[in-house]
């Protein structure tokens, strides 16, 4: 089958970009949480946000653009602390983002790789 998270048994059950993107949504979000309404827009990205009960939050970022896009995130709690970047280099794989970076007013700036994800989360695993 060619669609799925891993490769054929014969190949050695390789890890597909989607079994990667999977664990992304997997690390950053539990069973129960809800989604919650995001304003603002920008040609070629997509930004959802997720909350748990104990107030934990992430955000994905996605760019569906052929450019890296700037974006600016404003009423993300200072609890937010974790980025995860998906197919940062085209490449399909996830990376741990090193900083989280902050403007003066308190906004999240980042760049989003083309036809990426990034997720910012309050959870550490």
């Amino acid at each position: 089958m060619q669609y799925g998270l891993m490769g054929s048994p014969t190949d050695g059950f390789p890890l597909k970009p989607s079994y990667h993107l999977m664990s992304v949504f997997t690390h950053t979000c539990e069973p129960g949480w809800r989604a919650v309404k995001v304003d603002g827009e920008k040609d070629g990205v997509v930004v959802a946000s997720l909350v748990g009960s104990d107030h934990a939050i992430s955000v994905y970022v996605l760019n569906r653009s052929e450019n890296p896009q700037h974006v600016s995130l404003a009423g993300i709690p200072p609890a937010v602390a974790r980025g995860i970047v998906w197919n940062r280099d085209g490449k399909g794989q996830q990376a741990e983002m090193t900083k989280i970076q902050r403007s003066a007013a308190g906004e999240i700036e980042i760049d989003v790789p083309s036809h990426a994800i990034i997720a910012l989360t309050t959870l550490k695993r």
